[in-house]
């Protein structure tokens, strides 16, 4: 099983980790966990059997192989994640027949279309990283400037790029 794991990502240019990561992770393909992530992807229900590639000792993809591949799962993965998520043809080699292999890889696109315009109101606005501009159009975690009388205001643009996330909301009791 583990030789099928290799071969399936060495003419991809992956190689299997032994390590794991997350789906946070994935996306920034970072190996440094945010606080409140776990570095393990076995918390969606759409990863079971899971193997870990990296490239270049950065995570490059998460192969899963789940008994059932629901389609919100998929799109609920694809909008909280900047993730592509393809069912692929390839066998599964964790149980044949009964599984399908998942494979979910960071959608390059859309985050390169995230980091311009974190750039763009970095430079109109002159406050903020980039970093912190991408999770507030991710709906990650609100960005405030101050005005003039220096009082704060929020930056425009929160959740414009993705869904905002539930646990903020539930942090701060609101719904």
């Amino acid at each position: 099983m583990q030789l099928l794991a290799d071969d399936y990502g060495y003419p991809r240019g992956w190689y299997r980790s032994h390590g794991s990561f997350c789906l946070g992770q994935l996306e920034r393909r970072s190996n440094h966990t945010r606080r409140g992530e776990y570095a393990w992807a076995d918390q969606h229900p759409l990863l079971d059997h899971v193997f870990y590639y990296r490239v270049g000792r950065r995570p490059a993809a998460i192969v899963s192989h789940p008994y059932h591949v629901d389609e919100r799962a998929v799109a609920e993965l694809r909008q909280r994640y900047l993730l592509n998520v393809v069912v692929d043809d390839y066998p599964s080699w964790r149980n044949p027949g009964w599984t399908r292999t998942l494979v979910i890889t960071p959608d390059e696109e859309r985050i390169a279309e995230l980091g311009a315009e974190a750039e763009r109101l970095r430079a109109l606005h002159g406050k903020g990283s980039i970093q912190k501009w991408r999770d507030h159009l991710q709906g990650r975690k609100p960005l405030y400037l101050r005005g003039r009388a220096g009082w704060p205001f929020p930056a425009p643009g929160f959740g414009s790029k993705g869904v905002p996330d539930p646990a903020y909301g539930q942090l701060r009791g609101v719904s």
